[in-house]
């Protein structure tokens, strides 16, 4: 048996406001924040890549050209209708420079 998600986690999980994700594909609601990466919600059966590079805007602070990597993704159903009403998708950051590094722990400091 697995232990609960909460506990396999490397990276506590921080929840944000009024941040967004932007790529190739648009701009995207965030839901959380790690230091190893971060959740986002999109429209239901999005084609999200394997690999990317996104812009991460908070009313904190930013996070530019931040290589990620998709780890899972989620499909939620509007419960009355049982229609996907949206996805969640976890991702992992790729190799962050010194200074997207220092920027991600003031956005998570500040939370």
């Amino acid at each position: 048996m697995n232990p609960p998600i909460k506990e396999r986690r490397k990276h506590q999980r921080y929840t944000v406001r009024n941040s967004i994700m932007i790529n190739h594909d648009g701009v995207f609601q965030m839901v959380d924040i790690s230091e190893g990466g971060f959740c986002f919600k999109c429209p239901p059966y999005l084609d999200v890549l394997e690999n990317w590079i996104a812009e991460i805007l908070t009313p904190i602070g930013d996070l530019k050209e931040c290589e990620v990597e998709k780890k899972w993704s989620e499909i939620y159903q509007n419960g009355e209708v049982h229609r996907p009403s949206f996805m969640k998708f976890g991702v992992k950051f790729g190799h962050l420079t010194k200074d997207q590094y220092d920027n991600l722990n003031k956005l998570i400091g500040s939370i």
